[in-house]
């Protein structure tokens, strides 16, 4: 029965040893760092600064802390938080297109309302 838990323990041990190798042998995160980067970007030039204020600068926020992580050594965290950092960025592309739209929705319910107008003056005219 002994021998059963030493083995198992030593088991357990070794398993725990080799998720640990895997888990600190992540490789830089340069693709998620480099997409983050991107659409960053991109919501920046859509207007993202203007209507996705606090989503956008999280995005950023996230985006340097993933490269301090790299400079430090820890890509795990470097990697957890250029994904974050990528979808922070894309919801501040959805945020300000869904602002766009609604601008220009009402934009357009308001030239409907001149037209409505501008007909009822000239039917009672």
């Amino acid at each position: 029965m002994k021998k059963k838990i030493m083995a198992l323990v030593g088991t357990s041990v070794l398993s725990v040893s080799l998720l640990s190798g895997c888990a600190s042998s992540i490789e830089k995160p340069t693709r998620e760092l480099s997409r983050a980067e991107s659409y960053i970007e991109v919501a920046q030039s859509k207007g993202g600064q203007q209507y996705s204020t606090a989503t956008l600068q999280r995005a950023r926020e996230k985006l340097a802390e993933a490269n301090k992580a790299v400079a430090s050594g820890d890509n795990k965290r470097a990697l957890m938080l250029a994904s974050e950092a990528e979808l922070d960025a894309q919801l501040a592309v959805a945020e300000t297109d869904r602002a766009q739209a609604e601008e220009a929705l009402r934009e357009v319910q308001g030239s409907l309302e001149t037209l409505r107008r501008e007909t009822n003056r000239s039917v009672t005219n």
